[in-house]
């Protein structure tokens, strides 16, 4: 089975129909029906490809298992958008970024755009020694679900996360990086507690 067979799953593709129906309608409550719908489709894709599957959330590229945290922390009264994640130069990221516009974080640099090096940056899967302490500057993140997530209302979504019981920290909680977030702790087994996967 091809690793991008989720494309043509016709129930997934009538649950995005859904989600494109609701953003035109716009009627009450539409914001949480199309939350309602991201949730299912990331279950379809868990269930087939797990977790770590990079997808698009919020225009966007993270994993599964971090847009089923973002989407159980907004029904739950974020109201922030994801600005960034998955910033790694690999095939399926660097495609995935450019389909959305965006650029991977050595696209970036070469931009002048003030982004961290790469292997200081937690967006491509490494430490700067802050982000995850345990970990050495330089030092490779060993898992998906430890790439950094930019993303609006940061302090709102620490607070909700962490009622939640996930493990989300702001590590730097001041600045120019104060919009940064990192999970310390894998979302799984709280993902499956809650019945997201």
């Amino acid at each position: 089975m091809s690793k991008h067979h989720h494309r043509r799953d016709p129930a997934l593709n009538r649950l995005r129909h859904k989600i494109i129906a609701n953003r035109k309608g716009k009627r009450r409550g539409w914001h949480k029906r199309i939350l309602h719908l991201q949730r299912l489709i990331a279950k379809r894709v868990a269930r087939r490809h797990g977790l770590n599957q990079i997808v698009v959330f919020d225009g966007v590229p993270c994993s599964v298992g971090a847009k089923l945290f973002l989407i159980d922390c907004a029904h739950n009264g974020w109201d922030g958008v994801l600005v960034s994640c998955d910033r790694r130069d690999n095939p399926h990221t660097t495609k995935l970024l450019h389909r959305l516009g965006l650029h991977t974080q050595e696209e970036l640099i070469a931009l002048d755009y003030p982004a961290n090096p790469v292997n200081l940056s937690s967006h491509c899967g490494f430490s700067d020694g802050v982000s995850y302490p345990d970990i050495p500057r330089y030092g490779h993140l060993p898992r998906t679900w430890m790439l950094g997530m930019d993303a609006t209302f940061m302090t709102e979504l620490v607070e909700i996360a962490n009622a939640l019981d996930y493990w989300l920290v702001q590590p730097y909680p001041s600045g120019s990086e104060e919009h940064h977030g990192n999970l310390r702790r894998d979302p799984k087994i709280r993902l499956k507690q809650r019945g997201l996967v």
